[in-house]
């Protein structure tokens, strides 16, 4: 049974698409700047064109890089990205910082860097579709057209923060502590509807293809006294019936990756070191491969993906059989992953943008 969203609405625009990105094809050195010239004297004169910055000096992009002639800045604490469809494209990222942005780059190799929203508070969880893409805020959940068009505030005065997205048909499907909630991705200030309560708070929903039917699944953690969590792994099947894979789970699931019509099903346990689960699921999920801090993973036939996610991390894969090759280790805490028809794609604090590696 459904049940209506009790929290609050002022439905309020925080960003403006299209503005809020900085030229640095022509910055120029002021002796406030400090850094380097785009000759990488360390030395410059007032007027001289700078490059990108250089150990946070340089350009005015403050501790960011210049990026298809953009101050790109350097993201937040755990940073989302999601790919578009694949007639689109284009990779979208949110940056998590106070007073952060949205953007989206083409994924031909051409780098070309679109503002979609700025002025936005910490946003961290994205979606995408054919049409448009979504955020969440800290009180908000924000959308706009694929190219940064129309941005719309699907929800706002949000007590409890969406710390999952994901978009399905004509709606989108968000997690906050203790359920998951359904609105029309068109809406604007309509009243979510409890589609689901859960173990804690998600930091994953996805719909995957299990057998015959098409499921929302979740990922799940209620932090315990010690600061510690337990999780579950679970779907949707109908209206009201729950599945569990893993519940009453010690520690923190992240990511999860479902394949083969439901025949792969991986979760990774982040801070238990592990991913969960493999070919064949029979009687529960079982540790499949050990690998340090597991984030988020991806599932390309039997090939599957995960971010390291350390001050060291990596990104790695494997085949169904357990056994990890790297594909990009030096990584800052590398968080969400996805990939397209040719590459791996990642966000981390190593780079402000989304970064790639051929398959």
């Amino acid at each position: 049974m459904r049940r209506s969203w009790l929290a609050p609405f002022l439905v309020i625009g925080f960003g403006v698409a299209g503005t809020g990105i900085e030229s640095c094809a022509a910055d120029t050195f002021t002796p406030a700047e400090g850094g380097v010239d785009a000759n990488n004297n360390d030395s410059p004169q007032v007027g001289d064109a700078v490059g990108p910055p250089v150990d946070g000096g340089g350009c005015s992009c403050d501790g960011g890089a210049c990026v298809d002639d953009k101050c790109i800045l350097a993201m937040g604490d755990t940073p989302c990205m999601a790919l578009g469809a694949s007639t689109d494209a284009h990779v979208y990222w949110a940056d998590a910082r106070q007073s952060g942005n949205v953007y989206r780059m083409t994924t031909d190799g051409s780098n070309q860097v679109e503002l979609i929203a700025s002025n936005q508070s910490f946003p961290r969880a994205i979606a995408v579709d054919q049409n448009s893409v979504v955020w969440a805020t800290s009180t908000t959940i924000m959308s706009a057209n694929l190219n940064g068009g129309n941005l719309t505030t699907i929800q706002s005065g949000m007590s409890q923060r969406a710390t999952a997205l994901t978009l399905e048909g004509a709606n989108l499907y968000f997690g906050v502590p203790s359920g998951i909630y359904v609105v029309p991705k068109n809406s604007s200030g309509t009243t979510p509807q409890l589609v689901t309560t859960t173990a804690g708070t998600p930091a994953h929903v996805a719909f995957a293809q299990f057998t015959a039917a098409r499921l929302l699944f979740w990922t799940a953690n209620q932090p315990t006294g010690d600061g510690g969590a337990v999780s579950e792994f679970a779907s949707l099947v109908g209206d009201a019936s729950v599945s569990h894979y893993l519940s009453g789970v010690s520690g923190t699931l992240r990511g999860f990756a479902v394949g083969g019509n439901g025949a792969f099903l991986y979760a990774a346990h982040t801070t238990a070191s592990e991913i969960l689960g493999g070919p064949p699921i029979d009687g529960g999920m079982v540790t499949w491969l050990q690998t340090l801090a597991p984030y988020d993973l991806a599932l390309d036939g039997t090939e599957v993906y995960w971010s390291q996610t350390s001050a060291n991390g990596a990104i790695l894969k494997s085949p169904s059989a357990p056994s990890a090759s790297v594909i990009q280790s030096g990584e800052t805490n590398p968080t969400c992953i996805g990939i397209d028809a040719t590459h791996v794609w990642w966000v981390s604090n190593s780079h402000v943008v989304p970064a790639s590696a051929a398959k």
